[in-house]
């Protein structure tokens, strides 16, 4: 009896946080209560995901989320956000996939389409680190060399996303990968 009750009030505490984040407009991305609200709806999730453990139902529910059409780019890359954040390991290939969809979803002119490439390099990052695939260390160095490209040598956002490039070609060297490609924006 308990058990359900606190689900359905977490549940509750989800949805009204979700509603907060809608309340926002698209311009205040960056607004601190706004990403106050990101953190405290991660919270909730990572509390939901403890009391109930992961059940097929509570992912499927996420991904029929994720696959509403009329979610758009930044609602995707926020949802993705909020599973990172919280780090549930369990939940990495929805991350994933939340990414890779927020990619698709948004116009490459968009100005926020190099935070959503560098947000799945990240979690194609991540992913690497736990299995070690090639394909995705591959993909991980490829996106983040996209994502320079965003960004010219007057960027001051160059640098950071220079350093984390050669981090991740040094960090598949380190770990056996030999498979890196490189390319002149190095």
């Amino acid at each position: 009896h308990v058990h359900g009750r606190m689900e359905r009030a977490l549940d509750s505490i989800i949805g009204l946080f979700k509603e907060i984040l809608a309340s926002f407009s698209p311009g205040n991305r960056g607004n601190p209560k706004r990403i106050a609200v990101m953190y405290d709806l991660a919270a909730a999730l990572g509390d939901r995901y403890i009391l109930t453990g992961l059940e097929v139902v509570r992912e499927d529910s996420l991904l029929q989320e994720a696959h509403d059409p009329s979610r758009d780019a930044r609602t995707v890359n926020d949802l993705a956000f909020v599973i990172g954040w919280h780090n549930i390991t369990d939940l990495l290939e929805l991350r994933i996939l939340l990414l890779r969809e927020a990619t698709e979803f948004c116009p490459a002119d968009d100005p926020d389409f190099a935070l959503y490439l560098k947000n799945l390099a990240e979690a194609l990052g991540d992913r690497y680190g736990r299995t070690a695939s090639i394909d995705d260390h591959t993909e991980w160095v490829e996106l983040l060399q996209a994502v320079l490209e965003f960004h010219p040598p007057e960027d001051p956002l160059h640098d950071t996303i220079q350093d984390e490039l050669t981090a991740a070609i040094c960090y598949g060297l380190a770990s056996g990968c030999r498979r890196v490609v490189v390319t002149e924006s190095m």
